[in-house]
């Protein structure tokens, strides 16, 4: 992203740019601005096609959990040291499960990675499995 936006703001400094994986299109407002969850999805899907569908009925019972304002469920279920008091900790919570799912699948190398986080080799594939085997629980 950092080389795109060089190029952008400088297209008379810097000749070229290379961004390999970044959703440019998408943060220009050019794009489908949903392309890169839709990615961050297939990645899962692709791991464990069952995990797709766990992940959203999991991110579903948040949003009506929420809606009835049961907040005191939300807490048992994310075993959270309190339970939100409000739609605007809902809110976060959503924003951070999600970004959970998008830095693994970004860092989803065949080695482990330790700069943004201790993560394992192939950590679609680890969580993809353990979210598999929880539901035959």
């Amino acid at each position: 992203m950092l080389s795109v936006y060089m190029r952008l703001k400088y297209p008379n400094i810097v000749a070229g740019a290379l961004a390999a994986s970044a959703p440019i299109l998408s943060t220009a407002g050019i794009g489908d601005s949903r392309q890169f969850f839709h990615d961050v999805t297939a990645d899962f899907e692709s791991s464990a096609p069952a995990c797709r569908d766990a992940v959203r009925g999991a991110f579903q019972q948040l949003k009506e959990l929420a809606e009835q304002q049961d907040y005191s469920r939300i807490q048992e279920k994310f075993s959270l040291c309190k339970p939100p008091s409000s739609p605007e900790d809902v809110h976060q919570l959503n924003g951070l499960l999600r970004n959970a799912f998008t830095i693994m699948a970004m860092l989803d190398y065949p080695y482990s990675t330790h700069f943004m986080g201790n993560l394992p080799a192939n950590p679609v594939k680890v969580q993809s499995k353990q979210k598999t085997q929880m539901k035959k629980l």
